[in-house]
């Protein structure tokens, strides 16, 4: 292979043919194999590279090994919904979860630890959802989910739904 010179005094270069070149899409580098730009897009271009999504849900990573464990275990997990199983159970009450974070969410409610706390009184609970439902319906009153027939409002769906079963049941079976 011959080399180029430059006038610049940097140091001799040797001279590539633009046929045996591979550059970045992104930056324009010129890697002299074809294999190098996409392991450098990795490392340099991340945000511009692509990320490699889980089938199940919208979680994704650079790193496909993440995806496939992450897979892995959200399918577990998921399976549990249709086979009803609840592997972690709480040794206080009996109660059963499928997953081991809602046991330790639940274990709290027995412990008395309430490690959250309001920021506009002196409410503390044992789950960050408990002090953000109290602050809806204590201090702020704006309920995400409204009875469209008389307009109360509460914090949670699955209480919206209790109401409608309790007080407008008897509605839908006049109509």
């Amino acid at each position: 292979m011959g080399r180029s010179h430059d006038n610049s005094g940097q140091e001799e270069t040797p001279s590539v043919r633009a046929e045996d070149t591979f550059p970045c899409r992104d930056c324009g580098g010129v890697f002299s194999s074809r294999y190098i730009p996409e392991k450098h897009r990795e490392k340099r271009h991340r945000e511009r590279s692509g990320r490699y999504c889980c089938s199940l849900c919208p979680y994704s990573s650079y790193k496909r090994d993440n995806v496939a464990k992450h897979e892995r275990s959200s399918l577990n997990v998921h399976q549990t919904v249709h086979t009803g199983e609840r592997p972690h159970g709480c040794i206080e009450c009996g109660a059963a979860f499928p997953k081991k974070s809602d046991l330790i969410r639940h274990a709290r409610t027995h412990s008395g630890s309430k490690a959250y706390s309001c920021h506009l009184c002196a409410f503390r609970a044992s789950t960050s959802s408990n002090v953000k439902k109290h602050v809806i319906a204590v201090h702020t009153k704006e309920f995400p989910h409204m009875c469209e027939r008389c307009g109360k409002g509460f914090v949670a769906p699955y209480a919206l739904r209790a109401h409608l079963a309790k007080k407008h049941a008897h509605e839908d079976q006049e109509d």
